[in-house]
């Protein structure tokens, strides 16, 4: 990441890491799906310059209402365009304690990456890493940057083994597809829901998982 021109961070919720972003001295794009959610990240990230917020439903189409489910914990950070699949609550969840449940809904239009990004005109280039944290999402989002897939040279996302989420992409769904566009993980994942990074097979980035 400090190598980094700048970071595109998709699921942002209330941008927990931009102090640690502006640390590094990197502009930042972040997204989120939430309305409620999006007007608190933009009143957390005012004060760093370098730093905006765009609010936004991603994935692999243009303008198609998508249903969004909202989580009961944590002001939604939970929450996703899946319902929670059995490994997300229930009897096998990863986090019984945290009894998670979708307790709400909102329709709101989808958008594609390469789509909200020209729309808004951020140059993709300026931001080559690129963190994911769509709850299930992450290849739909994926397929929606398109040919900006070009322009990431790192890809630091979260990744399920089991279904957290009913219908979300799985580890080696994901792990197949970035393979076939020219990205390998540094690590494989730990847990059943863990954080991975991807790199550019011809991008000179060298990392330790922490």
């Amino acid at each position: 990441m400090s190598r980094a021109k700048g970071i595109l961070h998709l699921g942002a919720h209330k941008g927990q890491e931009r102090t640690i972003y502006y640390k590094l001295g990197k502009p930042v794009v972040w997204v989120e799906a939430l309305p409620q959610i999006h007007a608190h990240l933009q009143k957390n990230i005012q004060s760093y310059s370098n730093q905006q917020a765009l609010c936004a439903v991603l994935g692999n189409k243009n303008g198609v209402q998508t249903k969004f489910h909202i989580s009961n914990n944590a002001n939604g950070v939970s929450s996703s365009i899946f319902p929670f699949g059995e490994h997300g609550n229930g009897d096998k969840s990863l986090w019984p304690s945290l009894k998670l449940k979708m307790v709400d809904s909102v329709t709101l239009p989808m958008i594609r990456l390469d789509t909200l990004l020209s729309a808004n005109n951020i140059p993709a280039a300026n931001y080559d890493f690129w963190v994911f944290d769509l709850q299930g999402a992450e290849l739909l989002a994926l397929q929606g940057a398109g040919d900006l897939m070009q322009t990431c040279t790192a890809l630091y996302t979260e990744v399920s083994t089991v279904d957290v989420y009913q219908g979300g992409v799985l580890w080696h769904e994901l792990d197949r597809w970035l393979e076939q566009i020219g990205f390998i993980p540094l690590w494989e994942p730990d847990k059943q829901h863990d954080m991975v990074l991807f790199v550019q097979q011809n991008a000179k980035v060298t990392a330790n998982k922490k």
